[in-house]
């Protein structure tokens, strides 16, 4: 809890020079890889991402929205964050655990090497796998929904979920298009994937925020 508290202090320090840094006089591998990398990323995840949240969201306030969507999940971020990596850096530093070489050898396990040196470690690994298998089905499942949804036709007297055989279509390709690109070159050539889409959808996005301040304005006169 130390920890955590001072990690928030520093990241909120640290937070507006990281933003701002574009290595115009030293350049490293911050901005390409950390900086620029995950802006694109979240970007890439914005069009259906966005969509099925405001699916399962339909029907509540802005204030609900803000705080089951922005607020809560951030709070359970830094907890997460903060419990992990305070306890990592305790074991680097203190137990002589040596985790930085397990995460230079093969970052893949480096989370098993972790676990290792709690009790009940078969339990947290197992718990580890269903947990990371959940975050895989679900983001896939959100894909498919939004792009069977987006690529489904429309009329009066269909229901709005669209047809479970255009999910499992949508499903099955997005498997593809993943094991495609990590088969062909690995994990760089999905990220270039990435940030090659997420460019373009942070233009959209802008706009889309200019237009989401216009009709709340126009909706408070």
């Amino acid at each position: 809890m130390n920890g955590l508290i001072q990690n928030i202090g520093s990241y909120i320090q640290t937070l507006p020079s990281l933003s701002t840094w574009s290595e115009t006089y030293a350049g490293s591998a911050w901005q390409n890889d950390w900086t620029l990398f995950y802006y694109s990323w979240w970007f890439a995840w914005s069009p259906f991402v966005g969509l099925f949240i405001a699916r399962v969201s339909f029907g509540r306030s802005i204030k609900e929205f803000v705080l089951g969507v922005v607020i809560v999940p951030s709070l359970m971020v830094f907890i997460w964050m903060g419990t992990f990596g305070n306890a990592a850096i305790f074991l680097e530093h203190f137990n002589g655990v040596d985790l930085s070489s397990a995460i230079n050898q093969d970052i893949s396990i480096s989370l098993f090497v972790f676990l290792e040196q709690f009790p009940f470690a078969k339990i947290l690994m197992a718990a580890s796998i269903v947990i990371i298998l959940t975050f895989f089905v679900t983001s896939s499942d959100s894909g498919a929904l939004v792009t069977s949804m987006l690529s489904a036709s429309k009329n009066s007297n269909q229901d709005e979920d669209p047809p479970m055989l255009a999910r499992v279509i949508w499903a099955t390709s997005l498997g593809i298009v993943a094991i495609a690109l990590l088969a062909g070159g690995g994990l760089s050539a999905l990220q270039t994937s990435v940030l090659v889409t997420g460019v373009p959808f942070a233009i959209i996005i802008g706009i889309a925020c200019f237009t989401l301040i216009k009709r709340l304005q126009s909706l408070l006169n």
